[in-house]
């Protein structure tokens, strides 16, 4: 499997990240251990650390111009964006947990709709309220 720049840091991880640093093990080692960096390490392990990152990161964007943040976020959305189509298509486990996910969504805005008498399909408004769907959903 690819292996990315970003990963998401689970419960699991953070627990481990504890016990390993209150065990004495320095970053470099825990971070092998469970094969994320050792800035990572550095950032959930150690007490205030997150914060002094927060106050950076909003003092450096501070800075930014409105082109530049513009541009910041284009580039996030595109990593983001090829991340989930890769994760997507090569990790059948992800892409189970992502249907999943999008179905739930779904399915609640189904309920929602229905308690709302519109379509089951679109959620537009039904002229004939007896029927679940509405005409362009009928093909009509």
């Amino acid at each position: 499997m690819k292996r990315y720049r970003y990963r998401k840091i689970t419960p699991e991880i953070l627990e481990n990240i504890k016990i390993l640093n209150d065990k004495g093990l320095t970053q470099v080692a825990i971070a092998k251990k469970l094969e994320v960096s050792s800035s990572c390490v550095l950032y959930w392990g150690s007490e205030g650390q997150r914060e002094k990152a927060i106050a950076r990161a909003q003092k450096s964007n501070k800075k930014l111009t409105k082109e530049k943040i513009k541009i910041k976020n284009q580039k996030r959305a595109e990593y983001s964006k090829n991340y989930l189509n890769d994760r997507y298509n090569n990790d059948t486990e992800f892409r189970d947990k992502f249907k999943k996910m999008v179905m739930k969504s779904f399915n609640k805005r189904k309920e929602v709709w229905a308690k709302q008498n519109k379509c089951s399909n679109c959620g537009r408004e039904k002229i004939d309220k007896s029927l679940k769907t509405c005409e362009r959903c009928r093909g009509k």
